[in-house]
């Protein structure tokens, strides 16, 4: 009798240039699906109970309209290129002064604020990389404790991760 035992598919990670934005961005799609879309889906019930929250602690609602889902920025194409490709918009403490134990530190900024200004509103992700596959995983908002809970883990094809890295070039 032989025991055969099927890992899960791996993800795919697909980059893509999007020069209608200014500056450039790098669309960042996970399975097929814009990674904003489905950080989107999982913030909406997120916001919409920080502001229940906070309007019935008294702050006023109309105070409140600039919390939205989603409101990030993909990495631009600058971001993208040479050495610090793998860490699209750079490592959390390249924007921020971390304690040396901050669980944070070294967790990979994947999506930007859509200010402009990076670390303003950053979506972090903890990034383990193997010989065969990038995982991502651990995704948090850098200014919330908000709960992440069905995004990712994503786990990718080590060759096709660099391949897309790669074909933005």
């Amino acid at each position: 009798m032989s025991i055969v035992t099927t890992l899960p598919a791996m993800d795919v990670l697909t980059l893509r240039k999007d020069r209608s934005a200014t500056p450039w961005q790098v669309i960042v799609l996970v399975n097929g699906t814009p990674l904003l879309d489905l950080v989107t889906a999982i913030e909406e019930p997120l916001v919409a109970a920080e502001i229940a929250q906070r309007v019935a602690a008294g702050d006023p609602a109309e105070e409140l309209q600039s919390l939205m889902a989603g409101a990030y920025m993909y990495p631009t194409e600058t971001h993208m290129t040479g050495a610090q490709a793998h860490t699209f918009l750079g490592r959390i403490e390249d924007h921020f002064v971390l304690d040396d134990d901050d669980p944070q530190r070294g967790h990979i900024i994947v999506l930007g604020c859509d200010c402009g200004t990076i670390g303003c509103w950053p979506l972090i992700a903890d990034v383990a990389v193997a010989d065969d596959s990038v995982t991502w995983h651990h995704f948090c908002q850098f200014h919330r404790d908000w709960r992440y809970d069905g995004l990712g883990p994503y786990r990718f094809d080590r060759a096709q991760y660099d391949q897309a890295l790669r074909s933005i070039h």
